[in-house]
């Protein structure tokens, strides 16, 4: 994920989580940020998502790299299956810095002015394909 926090308005984080890597455990991993932002315009932000790695950019540049390690598990690698994206806005809470923004600076603007996904060419044949996708389990009634 992408985070921003409120003591740092001008840069954005990147890092991963999973049931290894999260703060829960407190082995969350060192991510990447980016250089200082000018927020009074848009920025490009992209996540490269293969089977073996994800890497995020800022405006076309790398700001970090995640290589799956070898005899990775869904324990510290789950990032080889389906995922979603989630573009959100979250205030509070114990993340980067541990900073509440003061109460005048609200209203906050989260702009996002377009959300592109694009496939990857397909996997070089040294990689093993990405596992099945399980099949969608019934409707609940609710």
């Amino acid at each position: 994920n992408f985070q921003r926090g409120g003591e740092n308005d001008n840069t954005l984080y990147s890092t991963a989580h999973s049931l290894k890597h999260s703060w829960g455990t407190n082995t969350a991993l060192p991510g990447g940020s980016s250089p200082t932002l000018d927020l009074s315009m848009f920025h490009t932000v992209r996540l490269e998502w293969a089977p073996d790695s994800l890497s995020f950019f800022v405006n076309g540049v790398q700001t970090w790299r995640l290589n799956r390690p070898n005899g990775a598990t869904n324990y510290d690698w789950p990032y080889a299956k389906p995922h979603f994206a989630l573009l959100n806005l979250a205030i509070g809470g114990n993340g980067v810095g541990f900073a509440m923004p003061p109460v005048d600076a609200y209203p906050i603007r989260y702009e996002i002015d377009y959300v592109s996904i694009t496939p990857l060419p397909p996997l070089p044949p040294h990689l093993p394909p990405l596992p099945p996708v399980p099949p969608k389990p019934p409707s609940l009634p609710w």
